[in-house]
């Protein structure tokens, strides 16, 4: 095994007994799925992806030079799985899905790796708007073959999927948006900074009460937050 094909820290537990072969040509992508669920899957039907994040856990099951086997191909068709494509699943629900921190750097490695650019050049739509072969953001053949940098399920040719859903942290993920400590302290101190922690604050009140699904408090919500911080740096004056 190659140490250097899958992830630093990644758990390999859970690796695929068949992947989807060699690839076969295009250029670098990393393609996001949302699970549709809470835990990690089984992929009993073995068409694994070549790393699911659960619970800010990587499991990687394919190596990063192998296909995976989690989009749709029709007979004939593109080659979907095999066009340089990294395929990752996140726990979670379709439109609900928040920053985990090692999102960033697995998005680091590929880049090491297999050259992926952190860059996005699609849309995000939101579920379930984003479902179906005519969703106004599906690639075709021709610009999947083209395509290089992040995107989602929603994109993929020959695919019906929706997932991962909009809002979806993709600029966070890419580090596009970064903010030093003293932006961020800046902006905290703001008013409109200081009503995000307001909001913060009733959030946790609201947990530790039970009167907010504990098992989320750092999911959606919390990348909401982060966003509207960094929002907020250049509409104000420290």
């Amino acid at each position: 095994m190659d140490r250097n094909l899958f992830f630093p820290g990644a758990d390999l537990s859970h690796l695929a007994p068949i992947d989807g072969g060699s690839i076969l040509g295009g250029k670098p992508k990393c393609l996001w799925h949302s699970t549709e669920t809470k835990v990690l899957p089984s992929y009993s039907t073995g068409f694994f992806p070549n790393m699911t994040i659960c619970k800010g856990t990587p499991f990687q099951h394919i190596p990063a030079n192998r296909a995976a086997r989690a989009l749709k191909k029709r007979r004939g068709g593109v080659q979907t799985n095999r066009w340089n494509v990294f395929q990752i699943e996140i726990c979670g629900f379709a439109n609900n899905i928040g920053l985990v921190g090692v999102m960033q750097e697995v998005a680091d490695w590929l880049f090491e790796v297999r050259g992926t650019p952190k860059t996005c050049s699609v849309k995000f739509r939101q579920f379930d708007s984003s479902f179906g072969f005519n969703n106004g953001v599906r690639l075709s053949a021709e610009e999947w073959r083209t395509y290089a940098g992040h995107l989602g399920h929603m994109h993929a040719p020959e695919n019906d999927h929706g997932d991962p859903g909009s809002p979806f942290p993709i600029d966070l993920i890419l580090g596009g948006d970064d903010m030093t400590k003293d932006e961020l302290l800046d902006a905290l101190r703001s008013p409109t900074g200081q009503a995000i922690l307001r909001d913060a604050v009733r959030h946790e009140l609201r947990v530790a009460t039970g009167k907010d699904d504990a098992t989320q408090p750092a999911g959606a919500w919390f990348n909401e937050v982060k966003a509207n911080v960094r929002a907020i740096k250049n509409k104000v004056a420290p």
